[in-house]
């Protein structure tokens, strides 16, 4: 890590940390991308662990610390949801973020290439493995995917999610 981004991971640290301070949450730090255990299927959307909390929209926005299910369940919507299917892909490492509004989850990160990949996944791949993608999870419909960021990247996620969740997710930056 060059010096100016140790310094730019710094600042944007302590710019977190002041504003997640200021919303009146729990007192965890955001944890994006670590695991909890997974917890039963019954409960693989219950709140494992509130990093944040925030207003968003008129609802309550509280960052969530991920489980390994819910990772799984998030690739496997996104995979199903491109055209060819892609099966062969995981999640970047430190790319996920996690966090619910309401009665609605929210989860985006960016994608790689799994062992096993075939040819066509690595052609479908080219290109959006670069960029953020974005699902939602809502109780009797599952996990849809919203869209991704643009290439460049369009600015982080306040587009795609409600406002106080992308201000607790840093703008998914």
């Amino acid at each position: 890590m060059t010096a100016f981004r140790a310094a730019a991971a710094a600042v944007g640290a302590v710019a977190a940390v002041a504003v997640l301070a200021g919303c009146g949450g729990s007192s965890g730090a955001g944890t994006h991308g670590s695991s909890a255990a997974a917890p039963s299927a019954s409960a693989s959307h219950a709140v494992t662990r509130a990093e944040a909390r925030t207003r968003g929209g008129g609802r309550d926005c509280i960052d969530l610390t991920v489980s390994s299910a819910v990772k799984k369940q998030v690739t496997v919507a996104y995979g199903k949801s491109q055209r060819p299917r892609l099966t062969d892909i995981a999640p970047v490492a430190d790319t996920f973020y996690y966090g619910r509004c309401g009665d609605v989850d929210y989860a985006s990160a960016r994608f790689r290439l799994a062992p096993g990949a075939t040819e066509t996944e690595e052609v479908a791949m080219q290109d959006e493995g670069s960029v953020r993608k974005y699902l939602r999870y809502t109780p009797g419909s599952g996990w849809a995917y919203l869209g991704s960021d643009g290439f460049p990247s369009r600015g982080g996620c306040a587009a795609v999610v409600p406002a106080g969740l992308a201000t607790a997710w840093m703008g998914c930056r």
